[in-house]
């Protein structure tokens, strides 16, 4: 009996602290509209049947704060246009995970967040490398299954009205979780990172 109270309590703080039913809208188009020469891209997506039922917010951290800019429901994807140059993202639901972005101008780079965790989940970028040194590799059958079957999404104004509600959970969040994140070597850290060369 007190294992089951604490699978349920489990299953009640997984349901409270994830990004669950946040609202977002299908843009009216699905092609991705011209990239600046003088802007990166990074196209998040989000497809697994684990977990499929489990939003994630995505944040950027600037001055050491996140800052919310989007977020994603199953069989989505969502673009950022950033400057070019050092970026580092933060995947939030229970937890945090990072990437940190390092882009070239003109260049777009596809990330796949995946869910991982049961019954508390949580989620980690996965880049697309070109050079097929990853998971997953930029131009296969599979990324390109999924570029076709994700919907293109937006933010609405009460996605912003969701994030500001949950802004405290994820500073303590970030405040956790980014320590934890630097306590990891170089190579743990690297399967997660965006590199200049991943773009296309």
């Amino acid at each position: 009996m007190k294992m089951l109270k604490a699978v349920l309590l489990l299953l009640i703080v997984q349901v409270a602290g994830c990004a669950a039913f946040i609202d977002i809208k299908e843009s009216e188009t699905q092609e991705l509209p011209t990239l600046s020469a003088d802007k990166s891209r990074v196209v998040f997506m989000r497809s697994s049947l684990h977990a499929n039922l489990n939003d994630v917010l995505l944040y950027e951290i600037v001055s050491d704060k996140p800052v919310f800019f989007g977020a994603l429901k199953n069989n989505t994807k969502f673009f950022l246009d950033v400057d070019p140059g050092a970026h580092t993202f933060m995947a939030q639901s229970v937890g945090s995970d990072y990437s940190v972005a390092d882009l070239a101008a003109g260049k777009t780079y596809f990330v796949m967040v995946t869910p991982r965790g049961w019954p508390i989940v949580n989620f980690s970028f996965h880049p697309f490398r070109p050079d097929g040194s990853g998971e997953y590799k930029l131009g296969s059958d599979e990324f390109n299954g999924w570029k076709r079957s994700t919907k293109l999404i937006g933010m609405v104004p009460s996605s912003f009205d969701f994030a500001k509600e949950r802004q405290g959970h994820a500073d303590e969040s970030h405040a956790s979780n980014w320590a934890k994140w630097q306590q990891k070597s170089d190579a743990d850290r690297a399967v997660y990172n965006i590199r200049p060369q991943d773009g296309t």
